[in-house]
């Protein structure tokens, strides 16, 4: 299904209202079981949402993993000034980037890898998959 792209209305949302609304989705996904989490997501976010975040995990987890901007930027389709953007702020990824550090070993990072780039490289899995082998 695609959906289009998203829109974001001018019109300002109640800081508490917005606050709440903030608590209750963050409460919907911590109390849901993992499978329910990934049905959730997928209704509420629109295919390109899931490409920006895919691509935002992305970056992180190959900047904790060592790789160059530029390779990056090549890889996701991103500009390396996007990349740069990530590395210079990183304080502000420090709980998505420990997260990838202690839950990507050797072995899964392949697997998370995949899966990133099925989402950013739909069709084109073979030559990602080849990327990961080289990787």
């Amino acid at each position: 299904m695609i959906r289009d792209v998203p829109h974001l209305s001018r019109k300002k949302v109640n800081k508490k209202i917005s606050e709440e609304i903030n608590k209750q989705l963050i409460s919907l996904l911590q109390n849901s079981s993992p499978s329910a989490r990934v049905r959730i997501l997928e209704e509420l976010l629109t295919d390109t949402e899931r490409v920006m975040i895919t691509k935002r995990v992305g970056i992180i987890l190959f900047l904790t993993q060592g790789m160059s901007s530029y390779k990056i930027s090549e890889i996701l389709g991103v500009s390396s000034s996007t990349v740069d953007r990530f590395s210079v702020s990183s304080s502000r990824f420090h709980y998505t980037s420990e997260w990838l550090k202690k839950n990507t070993v050797k072995g899964k990072v392949e697997a998370l890898l995949t899966f990133l780039g099925s989402f950013i490289f739909p069709g084109k899995r073979r030559s990602f998959k080849k990327f990961v082998e080289e990787y």
